[in-house]
């Protein structure tokens, strides 16, 4: 102030002096001698020059003093309401005193005001002198050399009460060795270290393993149960990963660090082996820092990502009741699959020679043989008919649990969207005629070609028909296929009662069937769709369904494309194109071919020898595989067919050994069985495996294919 005071006594001095000066104001000019009149007037005008631009830089500079002053006053003004608005405590240290402190921290340690504080050592801070000076020693070494200080510590307020807080400051100026001021940040993380607390109990609790692995692929954190599972000890955890766990494992964590979109938090999981034959399911995800609030995700998704969480999973009991489980139904299926087999083709015969045989005798005229007659017919088709529904309903249980088990056999192969819905749409004609449904096929030209398994994607365009037709009473049902991404959509749509949006999303879970249990029937046992689902989703493709109540339903699934391949492989697929366009063989005329029938069930023994003599044939019946080998020494034979469940030796025995014999190796062989391993007959070397409830009219085709391909030899 008394600067300023003095430029302004200077300045108006200086005015007044040249005033004088300009109008002349002498008492006379005779004290200055030897200088003419002119003379003086021009060097009293340039002096009075010079002092009036003095005077104008003292003005400029006296208002620019005032100006700075003014930004100071509203730079304090600004910075006092910043400090003292702040969700943090801040304060300035000199010599471990406070001298500058705002109310959030006063407030944090239970002060009225921040002068309370002021002045204070910082001492009441802590709740022990040793955590003041251990805190204190290590905090102003690292402040002085200039870097920041960060620690959590237990903080004390004025009543005694403790809490967690995070301490972090740096130096205002780390030159000044001595006595230099330190600025500093108390936050309150209390509730945070009690949430962390809480975690750790939980993590350290769980029976599944959990670690993390940091930016450096290091193993940054684990719970005991990662210990134990994999019989580490703290020391081999600082390796590196590839020497700690398998290969897949590591893919796992590879996998998240490539793809470290923090959009997309996808989980990856794989089934590993661990020692003692365990089986476990490991499971990656992406880790991030919680800065949501302060960045939008797409600023900070690369920076935020701060490692990998695995989580690994003992799933041995698991896989064991799954294993039971599946292994029950496909013994029970089993078993029920061979009575059926044998009621199924029984009346199948019986219907047959009722109508070729019994009816062309009976005395039609008399009303009372006809109507039996007509209701024999009748029951003999709603036995094959419900022979053929439970045949359905079983397969269904099969499929599902052969696909959670993964035994599923995928025969990939190419094909075109337009074969696939004319032999769904065909399959399913006489449930349309039933109900007297139209049928329209809506295909897009010029679609590029599937490759999947054919009979699958068959399978489950059949569901969706099937399906449109149950719930459809007029009308038609369109199935349709074009180009959808780099897929092909097939769908079905029908105008039939609609789908409620509860029940939309249950549709594709199994057992799971829409309408009202108490009033409608149930029809089926709820797989049809589920397994679509599964055999969809298997090639990585999407499977869904549009409704309205009384408007009728879509469904859609994609089908992925064919990719080209080489030139051998496009002879295989044409072939394989000829005979997907070829119709089937029908005719099968028996020409005295011997024909050996092995299969330890009698009725199965019985009901095909009748199926094969009818139609020509000579049989002959082994009732085990030792029987059978025993037969074909003594007699020749031109076929066998032969089931794999039997006493003693099993069917693919009895392969093996026909097919490892100069004499033998050349007789066709069918298997027919409950057992699905066609994989394993067909390395043994037969010729055909089927499947026991097989339509006979497919079996004799069989037959009679190979036989006939044994003669043109």
């Amino acid at each position: 102030m008394n600067a300023e005071n003095n430029i302004e006594k200077e300045s108006a001095g200086i005015s007044a002096y040249i005033k004088r000066v300009l109008n002349h104001e002498f008492d006379s000019l005779s004290e200055i001698s030897g200088i003419t009149n002119s003379e003086l007037a021009e060097s009293i005008m340039s002096l009075a020059s010079e002092y009036r631009n003095s005077l104008i830089r003292t003005e400029d500079y006296v208002k620019s003093l005032a100006e700075e002053k003014n930004k100071a006053a509203q730079t304090q003004k600004v910075y006092g309401a910043m400090l003292n608005n702040s969700s943090v405590g801040i304060t300035l240290v000199r010599e471990r005193h406070f001298v500058i402190v705002n109310k959030k921290m006063a407030e944090m340690f239970g002060y009225d005001s921040p002068d309370e504080l002021i002045g204070k050592l910082s001492r009441i801070c802590y709740r022990s002198d040793r955590d003041f000076q251990e805190i204190g020693r290590s905090a102003y070494s690292t402040v002085r050399a200039g870097l920041e200080y960060k620690v959590e510590y237990i903080a004390k307020r004025k009543d005694g009460s403790e809490f967690w807080c995070l301490l972090s400051g740096k130096s205002v100026n780390p030159e000044e060795t001595d006595n230099a001021d330190s600025v500093w940040i108390f936050q309150d993380i209390d509730e945070r270290k009690r949430q962390e607390s809480q975690s750790s109990v939980i993590i350290s609790s769980l029976s599944d393993a959990l670690f993390v692995v940091n930016l450096h692929k290091k193993i940054s954190s684990y719970n005991f149960a990662f210990l134990s599972m994999f019989g580490f000890n703290e020391k081999e955890l600082g390796r590196d990963l590839s020497f700690l766990f398998d290969e897949k494992i590591n893919e796992l964590i590879n996998k998240v660090f490539l793809n470290r979109d923090i959009n997309k938090k996808t989980i990856y999981a794989d089934e590993i082996e661990l020692s003692g034959s365990r089986i476990c399911k490991a499971t990656a995800t992406s880790m991030y820092l919680d800065i949501e609030n302060s960045l939008s995700k797409d600023d900070y998704a690369a920076d935020a990502f701060a490692g990998v969480v695995v989580t690994v999973r003992d799933i041995t009991k698991e896989k064991e009741v799954d294993m039971m489980k599946t292994d029950f139904i496909s013994t029970v299926s089993h078993e029920l699959r061979t009575p059926l087999t044998s009621i199924l083709g029984f009346a199948n015969i019986i219907s047959k020679k009722f109508k070729d045989s019994v009816y062309p005798v009976l005395n039609l005229e008399d009303k009372k043989i006809k109507k039996t007659a007509d209701q024999i017919e009748s029951n003999l088709g709603i036995i094959i008919s419900e022979g053929q529904r439970l045949t359905s309903l079983i397969n269904d249980v099969l499929d599902i649990a052969k696909m959670e088990a993964g035994k599923v056999e995928w025969k990939d192969e190419r094909f075109t969207s337009m074969y696939a819905i004319e032999h769904a749409v065909l399959a399913t004609s006489s449930l349309f005629q039933e109900k007297k449904l139209g049928i329209v096929t809506d295909i897009e030209d010029g679609l590029p070609d599937i490759y999947a398994d054919k009979d699958r994607f068959i399978q489950v365009i059949i569901n969706f028909l099937s399906n449109a037709v149950k719930f459809t009473s007029y009308g038609d049902i369109t199935v349709g296929a074009k180009s959808f991404r780099d897929s092909v959509l097939i769908s079905v749509l029908d105008k039939g009662a609609g789908i409620s949006k509860e029940n939309l999303t249950k549709v594709f879970e199994k057992f799971k069937q829409v309408g009202d249990t108490l009033t409608d029937k149930p029809k089926g046992t709820g797989l049809g769709l589920p397994i679509c689902k599964q055999i969809v989703e298997h090639y990585g493709g999407k499977i869904w369904a549009e409704s309205e109540i009384g408007e009728g339903s879509t469904f859609y699934f994609t089908a992925p494309l064919y990719k080209e391949q080489s030139s051998s492989t496009h002879i295989k697929d044409f072939i394989e194109q000829i005979k997907n366009s070829a119709p089937p063989a029908l005719g099968y005329g028996g020409t005295s071919k011997k024909i050996l029938i092995v299969d330890d069930d009698g009725n199965i023994r019985k009901l095909l020898k009748q199926e094969l003599e009818y139609a020509g044939y000579i049989t002959d019946e082994a009732s085990d595989g030792l029987d059978a080998l025993n037969k074909i020494k003594r007699k020749k034979y031109d076929l066998v067919i032969l089931d794999v469940m039997m006493p003693g030796l099993s069917g693919f025995d009895v392969a093996k050994v026909l097919k490892n014999s100069p004499e033998t190796m050349n007789i066709p062989i069918i298997i027919l069985s409950v057992v699905e391993d066609k994989e394993t007959g067909f390395k043994i070397g037969v010729e055909k495996y089927l499947i026991k409830g097989v339509e006979y009219p497919q079996l004799l085709n069989e037959v009679d294919g190979l036989l006939n391909k044994r003669v043109s030899k």
